[in-house]
């Protein structure tokens, strides 16, 4: 019984796991279904974090984005067009934007964003994953860390 309810559980949605919860708390299933509750929820972990990094260039009228030199990426393992967190360490500022491919050792902001940033301000940049579970189960490896510059 208990492994039917686990496969029920991976095919649910939240709303229907609510039933189902109540359900096996009226049964007394709690220990027993306690590790396949655990495992359906979702987490957002750090995949990734380049740091020492100076700003080169902002371009106001670029629209959006981060330009990156492509070899950081690649270690940094962010692919083009990929969500990422900027981090202003010199001001303090913080926003979301995407990564795009640009040249050797370049830290471009574009956009709006430009506007939160000078040439020379330290940065960094976080990029996340999310995963089942949690690290405890093995679906996670530590974060990768890219010094730059």
């Amino acid at each position: 019984m208990v492994a039917t309810l686990c496969v029920i559980l991976a095919s649910i949605d939240f709303t229907a796991i609510q039933l189902v919860l109540y359900l096996v708390l009226r049964l007394r299933l709690v220990p027993q279904l306690k590790n396949c509750i655990r495992k359906r929820f979702m987490r957002i972990m750090l995949k990734s974090k380049l740091y020492n990094l100076k700003v080169t260039d902002a371009d106001l009228h670029y629209s959006g984005s981060i330009t990156l030199d492509p070899k950081w990426m690649h270690e940094a393992d962010i692919l083009e067009y990929e969500q990422v967190h900027v981090l202003n360490i010199t001001n303090g500022k913080r926003f979301v934007t995407y990564a795009i491919k640009g040249d050797e050792k370049e830290v471009c902001v574009n956009g709006a964003a430009s506007r939160l940033v000078e040439i020379g301000d330290d940065l960094i940049i976080l990029s996340y994953a999310v995963v089942n579970g949690s690290p405890a189960y093995g679906t996670f490896s530590s974060p990768r860390k890219v010094k730059c510059g």
